[in-house]
């Protein structure tokens, strides 16, 4: 931050090589709050004189930085200033997608989403975060075909495979998409919300056990997750296993004491066990 601070100074005193290391600052911060400053700065100074390229990416990654810090109405008004500046900003529909999909404005979403694959079509994140806004409307075949096509172009992509498995859960095909929650989790071992969905179809199938053991692994990844005890409690209620069901949904209390569905269910599993 100090060195975003400098660049700052210095490109208010006027220097054009400050300005263009203010522009990479903006550009390349990781720190969300850097970033926001520098992008700023370079709005500032630019005053309609910059490149309107270049204004146009400081303006979309003032609205990435927006979006980190879940101000979306503020990201979704740079991303627009973005794309009068250059209609044909690929990753400023791509970001106003994002926030506008955060805002539950899914048909919104797709229409950036659509925009932003009309001028990059090997967009392989655009297609999968379109599918997913697909799947909120209900339109399931249409979000498969955009998770499958994104698959296509990209085909390491865990995030993809789990997505296309949500599809495919939705509308009841549980074999297939526990094919792909498979899939992603060969790709990233670590992908704590496969597990979670995986474990999710297992049960919708009555195989509880399998469910267990994905349950116990988001734990491992996730141990502070109180939704995993929870989840892992009541499949292993299912099983009949009622003292690793209690401890589960104890343990989920601690982590949060105002999980309604730990609390209802101890509460009726040991009414039942007296």
């Amino acid at each position: 931050m100090f060195r975003v601070l400098v660049l700052i100074v210095g490109i208010l005193a006027g220097g054009q090589s400050a300005f263009a290391d203010l522009l990479a600052s903006c550009v390349e911060s990781k720190e969300t709050r850097a970033k926001l400053a520098s992008c700023s700065a370079v709005i500032a100074k630019a005053d309609g004189k910059a490149d309107s390229g270049k204004l146009a990416q400081a303006y979309v990654e003032r609205g990435r930085a927006h979006y980190r810090l879940g101000d979306f109405a503020k990201s979704i008004s740079d991303c627009s200033r973005a794309i009068r500046l250059n209609p044909k900003a690929v990753q400023a529909y791509f970001m106003r997608a994002k926030s506008l999909y955060r805002l539950q404005a899914y048909q919104k979403a797709i229409s950036d989403l659509t925009k932003a694959i009309e001028r990059q079509p090997d967009f392989a994140a655009a297609f999968d975060r379109r599918g997913v806004a697909y799947r909120k409307l209900g339109q399931a075949n249409a979000a498969i075909a955009d998770h499958t096509e994104a698959i296509s172009i990209s085909p390491r992509d865990a995030k993809a495979y789990r997505n296309r498995g949500n599809a495919y859960r939705f509308v009841g095909k549980l074999n297939l998409a526990i094919e792909d929650y498979t899939k992603s989790l060969e790709i990233d071992p670590s992908y704590a919300n496969a597990y979670d969905n995986r474990a999710a179809a297992y049960e919708l199938q009555g195989r509880f056990k399998l469910a267990v053991a994905d349950y116990t692994k988001l734990i491992e990844i996730s141990p502070k997750n109180p939704d995993a005890y929870v989840n892992r409690g009541l499949a292993y209620h299912k099983l009949g296993s009622i003292d690793q069901a209690v401890a589960d949904y104890r343990k989920a209390l601690d982590l949060n004491p105002g999980q309604i569905q730990a609390r209802e269910s101890l509460k009726e599993l040991l009414k039942t066990a007296r």
